[in-house]
């Protein structure tokens, strides 16, 4: 590949994401980052998510960054999602970058 090859990946995630299908869903994600310059990731609006899911997107996001990709979800976090990042903790602590991958810059509702 040349070095003005750009390669950018979507992936369209399935509706349970949680503990029982994160292992799958994990590889589908490492498996793109390790050969693209951007992933954007979409997850469905009626999804299941649980703390599992989160974690992951969050290790991907540190990869990502390490490896030069560029990771960003397709959707804003849907009102589950945005469940299980207060709940978990994540929210109280988000960044100006935080804000911007998973609400798109807009202030949490």
């Amino acid at each position: 590949m040349s070095e003005n090859s750009v390669v950018n990946y979507s992936i369209n995630l399935p509706n349970k994401l949680n503990i029982k299908t994160i292992f799958d869903v994990r590889s589908i994600i490492l498996d793109k980052l390790a050969i693209g310059k951007s992933l954007t990731i979409h997850v469905p609006e009626d999804s299941e998510v649980d703390l599992s899911f989160v974690q992951l997107i969050e290790s991907a996001r540190i990869r990502a960054k390490s490896s030069g990709v560029i990771l960003s979800l397709a959707q804003v976090a849907n009102a589950q999602m945005r469940s299980v990042l207060d709940r978990g903790g994540f929210t109280a602590g988000f960044s100006e970058e935080d804000e911007k991958f998973w609400f798109h810059g807009k202030a949490q509702q």
